[in-house]
């Protein structure tokens, strides 16, 4: 997470028994706009990817998850600098250390992105 520490600024934040709910902004300051497309910055997926992994590991309260899989992954919208979204997780199944959970970046204009992450859960080892 250490690379994403100043990307994502974190919101508000909804933990239910199965799904996740935060507020987050992207840091329009962050170095990585210095080097990610200089003339028009985008946030890369693998950075949505790994701040959504990141979330899941906050709602399973310090459990450390490894992604398995990323099944699917679509970016309908490019997520630039400054943009405040929303993220949802829902997780759809759990069973013997083993999850997957559909995350969802939402903003005013609608979907940005759709991961699907398949993972394991270290039970807070």
């Amino acid at each position: 997470m250490n690379a994403l520490n100043n990307l994502f600024i974190p919101g508000e934040t909804h933990r239910g028994a199965a799904d996740y709910e935060t507020t987050v902004e992207i840091n329009p300051d962050d170095a990585l706009f210095d080097v990610h497309f200089p003339n028009m910055p985008i946030v890369p997926g693998a950075c949505l990817i790994g701040y959504a992994a990141h979330c899941i590991s906050q709602w399973a309260e310090g459990d450390r998850i490894t992604v398995q899989s990323v099944p699917r992954a679509v970016f309908n919208s490019p997520v630039v600098p400054g943009m405040k979204l929303k993220l949802q997780v829902v997780l759809s199944s759990k069973a013997d250390g083993q999850g997957k959970a559909v995350c969802r970046y939402l903003s005013d204009q609608g979907m940005s992105a759709q991961v699907v992450l398949e993972f394991s859960s270290a039970g807070g080892e």
